[in-house]
């Protein structure tokens, strides 16, 4: 029955295999009509996931290498980020650890430059895992607490507790139990608020180990069990449950419940069968062999073992070998002892292979770290260059700053002093012009007086009797009218200037052909004064100040009736 039952889980397994090799097949065609680079890049992804449950994991590596040459080419940098990070998981499961890390690097420094956050924390909880499987457990706690922090910012709590798992599990490895077992429970906690069913069910198959070390064997189980049955229920092919199962069976071993024991070594074989994990499958196997070993059933002690040894021989897994030989090893010593020498020399061979290939691994180990520290200092130095650069520009942007409100508050008191003397100019100007019109009234008043008494003494003469006595008179009429008239213009030619220093000076390279009596009534218009005013300081009637500002018009080329002659000299 258990033979029947055996082959009906390998003819279902190989009819996945078979349906898997369909899918792929078809992908394939696919990629080859795709017309956009998106599409095809998508397909040949796609094809990659299906290769790996194939364990085709070279033919993965093949297409999402030309995936990646496809996004480098168009310059996709999402797309090359996804796949470096596929890259680095394939080369991961071929233990090749340097090139892993080396795409998972790049992919980190590619979203870390475009500022693509989540992808940044999820390629860092990925190196966690690597330096986790490479004994390297500080790396792999302070990669999870950088992922841990970011993804705390971006309040992504699905992937914050895929990090608590993380660190929970290298605190439990480095033997701090108390630390591990609360960054799990956190974990879990944290999953189950989320629905982050696979998260949850690794966490607890983790966390059941620090059970079983503390002898808490049905601790342990309950949380096994129900973490197997999360991830059946939403990823039904993860490693993990058959870890699961053969560790829930060797937890009911350490209690003596022997019939369980054998429950769960069934479903886990089942299971390890169903999805093609040799390692699992060894691993049970192994279990099988304690099993056996604990109720003195020798033909299945030396079955299951041999089995486990089998399988170790086929896929070169030396630390199992070495474990399973040296378990064969003590059953043979006090039964067959050729047979246990045999078992003896193959653990001593294989000890000799595994220090060897143990120091190879060291040394990659090494160089890695050697190239990751070279990485990290010049990721180091290229953060100081920017931040160096930053102060400088920072330095030279503040300096420019200051030095501008400097130059703009000097230009500005500048601005101020100017439109102060100007305004006090103006004032000066405007006070002046309004002493120089009032002096101007003034003399233009005693002008007037003047030629009042002028007017007297020349009535005063035709009434004189004698022509000596006329002709005084006369003299002296003419004389008063004279100098008042020099004395007027005199004293309003040095108070103009006084005021208008430039104005001459500026009116004759314009018109050079100004008389002085039209050089006069141009001044006359500068101050503003009206015909009326000009024609009583200058003795003048209205009618003649009219035909002197006409001929004026005209000497200085003023066509247009719109143009006003006072408005036209205050601009000169």
């Amino acid at each position: 029955m258990k033979n029947i039952f055996l082959c009906l889980i390998l003819l279902f397994a190989n009819y996945l295999l078979a349906q898997n090799h369909q899918v792929l097949d078809s992908l394939k065609l696919e990629i080859e009509i795709a017309n956009t680079p998106s599409k095809r890049i998508d397909l040949l992804i796609n094809a990659s996931g299906v290769a790996i449950e194939l364990q085709l994991l070279e033919e993965s590596q093949s297409l999402l290498t030309e995936a990646l040459n496809i996004a480098r080419d168009k310059g996709f940098i999402e797309e090359q980020i996804e796949v470096m990070s596929d890259l680095a998981s394939v080369y991961f499961e071929q233990d090749d650890f340097k090139n892993s890390f080396a795409f998972a690097n790049q992919a980190k420094e590619l979203a870390d430059k475009n500022e693509f956050e989540v992808e940044s924390a999820e390629i860092s909880q990925f190196l966690a895992q690597l330096f986790f499987v490479l004994g390297e457990y500080d790396k792999s706690v302070n990669l999870s607490f950088s992922a841990l922090k970011k993804l705390e910012e971006l309040k992504d709590e699905i992937r914050l507790s895929e990090s608590l798992e993380m660190i929970g599990r290298n605190y439990l490895v480095k033997g701090q139990d108390s630390l591990g077992t609360d960054y799990l429970l956190k974990a879990i906690d944290l999953a189950r608020t989320h629905d982050n069913h696979v998260t949850l069910g690794v966490a607890m198959i983790n966390l059941s180990n620090s059970y079983y070390i503390n002898h808490q064997s049905r601790k342990a189980i309950n949380l096994l069990k129900e973490g197997c049955d999360l991830l059946l229920s939403y990823k039904n092919t993860a490693p993990a449950i058959g870890i699961g199962y053969t560790n829930v069976a060797l937890n009911y071993l350490s209690i003596n419940e022997l019939d369980s024991t054998l429950l769960y070594l069934n479903k886990a074989k089942a299971f390890n069968i169903k999805i093609n994990n040799s390692r699992n499958l060894l691993n049970t196997h192994n279990a099988y062999a304690y099993y056996y070993q604990k109720i003195n059933d020798d033909q299945n002690f030396i079955k299951s073992a041999n089995k486990a040894y089998l399988i170790s021989d086929d896929n070169n897994f030396r630390l199992e070998k070495q474990t399973i030989s040296r378990l064969l090893e003590e059953y043979y010593v006090t039964k067959q002892i050729d047979s246990a020498y045999k078992y003896s020399k193959i653990q001593r061979d294989i000890s000799e292979v595994i220090n060897s290939q143990n120091t190879l691994t060291k040394m990659a180990q090494l160089e890695m770290m050697k190239e990751l520290e070279i990485v990290e200092k010049e990721k180091l130095l290229e953060k100081r260059r920017r931040t160096l650069i930053s102060i400088v520009v920072l330095t030279v942007l503040v300096s420019l700053i200051i030095v501008f409100f400097v130059l703009f508050n000097n230009y500005k008191t500048k601005v101020r002093y100017s439109n102060l003397k100007q305004k006090k100019l103006e004032d000066d100007i405007s006070y002046k012009s309004k002493e120089m019109t009032i002096q101007l009234m003034d003399l233009t008043k005693r002008n007037e007086l003047l030629a009042v008494v002028t007017q007297k003494l020349i009535k005063v003469s035709k009434d004189a009797q004698k022509v000596e006595t006329k002709n005084a008179i006369n003299k002296i009429a003419v004389d008063i009218k004279k100098a008042t008239e020099g004395k007027i213009w005199e004293d309003f030619i040095v108070r103009f200037k006084e005021v208008h220093s430039d104005f001459y000076k500026n009116l004759l390279e314009r018109f050079p052909d100004l008389s002085p009596n039209e050089q006069r009534l141009c001044a006359f218009l500068k101050l503003n004064l009206s015909t009326k005013e000009i024609s009583s300081m200058t003795g003048q009637t209205d009618r003649s100040i009219v035909m002197a500002r006409h001929r004026l018009r005209k000497k200085l080329g003023i066509e247009s009736q719109e143009t006003n002659l006072t408005t036209f000299i205050s601009k000169v």
